[in-house]
């Protein structure tokens, strides 16, 4: 469900009607620019026995369109209440205890829906030690919150109140069928990644890694890049790693620092082998409609659409965006699945790709179908 405008009575009001079952729990996905009381809607929420979790996000999705302002409310089955993860600042943050969910008691294959602060330092990390501890026993679908400005600030929250540097994870009672996919190519590399701290590239090659980046765009473009006009021009350019039978993963350059280091959206490992990749406009739209064939087609009747695309492919794509949404929507209901699209843009999206290991993904489209 789709509300314009948050007024916290009609927003508590339009869950209470959706709510059929004590297990209900409801995942809100609000527009960054929406006028809300977090502390009071909370309350309100607590008030009334109304279980939820969520993230304010840079925009969010329907089949209209996206929207700056709003909220989307989504109803799953949960028996096992949300888990709050904070401290993903350090390195060594001590991980929520678990032990209560037995993922062996689930009747079939659950998801776990995560939403977690994007620019939080650890994210890897974090889903490093879901992976450790529940496999590939359930799918796993979600996406980095926060601002389009960059500015950190608490952004998941839950029944306890709003973070920054959490996650917020809940084992949804429902299987999902996922479609990842991104569309960017390689146009320059390979380059190892000789010296990193977390999110940050200190060394490319054992160089400047500003300088080793700036020298592949004006290569591959002709565009000379500084640290004025980054953000516009490394949207287009963002680093590929390679893995096995899979396509890249996706690493978005945001910022450069002041001695020309590198600031991306996600983690990258010291001495991880790096592309600079390209897109264009086709080739995204296009990847955005197989993710939603490789979703649909296994078949069955599904209850729900969740889609988390990356702020970074609506920001590329400009004007051609509403042309992603259109394709994703047509696409499914070729595949006989009638179900409006709802979901969020993100910085960074959350996927185990239905198939492989648990990764934090950036300028990707997850489509995931919630089966009944």
């Amino acid at each position: 469900m789709f509300i314009k405008e948050f007024n916290a009575n009609i927003v508590l009001q339009s869950m209470i009607d959706m709510k059929s079952s004590s297990d209900d729990i409801f995942l809100l996905l609000i527009a960054e620019f929406t006028e809300w009381n977090a502390d009071e809607f909370i309350a309100m929420a607590n008030e009334k026995d109304i279980r939820f979790f969520g993230g304010i996000f840079p925009a969010i999705i329907t089949s209209g369109g996206k929207y700056e302002s709003g909220v989307i409310v989504k109803k799953f089955p949960a028996k096992i209440n949300p888990v709050l993860q904070v401290g993903l600042n350090v390195s060594d943050f001590k991980m929520i205890n678990v032990d209560h969910i037995d993922v062996n008691s689930f009747d079939g294959k659950r998801t776990a829906i995560i939403m977690v602060d994007g620019l939080s330092s650890q994210i890897a990390r974090l889903l490093e030690k879901l992976y450790m501890l529940f496999g590939d026993t359930v799918n796993y679908v979600g996406g980095g919150a926060g601002s389009l400005s960059f500015e950190q600030k608490p952004s998941v929250f839950c029944n306890k109140g709003i973070f920054q540097d959490a996650a917020i994870i809940v084992f949804v009672d429902s299987d999902t069928s996922l479609g990842v996919k991104h569309g960017w190519e390689r146009v320059y590399g390979p380059l190892v990644a000789t010296k990193t701290d977390r999110n940050v590239i200190q060394e490319l090659n054992w160089d400047n890694p500003f300088n080793v980046y700036k020298s592949a765009i004006l290569e591959d473009s002709g565009k000379e890049i500084n640290a004025d006009n980054f953000f516009s021009i490394a949207k287009s350019y963002p680093f590929g790693i390679t893995k096995e039978r899979s396509e890249y993963v996706v690493r978005d350059p945001l910022s450069v620092t002041n001695i020309g280091e590198l600031i991306c959206v996600g983690e990258v490992v010291e001495n991880t082998i790096l592309d600079v990749l390209r897109g264009e406009p086709d080739s995204l739209i296009k990847a955005a409609k197989q993710a939603a064939k490789q979703a649909v087609e296994y078949g069955g009747k599904f209850s729900s659409a969740l889609v988390i695309d990356c702020i970074s492919r609506a920001l590329f794509l400009e004007e051609e965006f509403g042309k992603e949404l259109e394709g994703v929507s047509s696409t499914l209901h070729e595949n006989n699945c009638d179900l409006d699209i709802e979901g969020a843009l993100s910085l960074g999206e959350i996927s185990s790709a239905g198939q492989g290991y648990l990764e934090f993904l950036n300028k990707t489209i997850l489509i995931s179908l919630f089966y009944e």
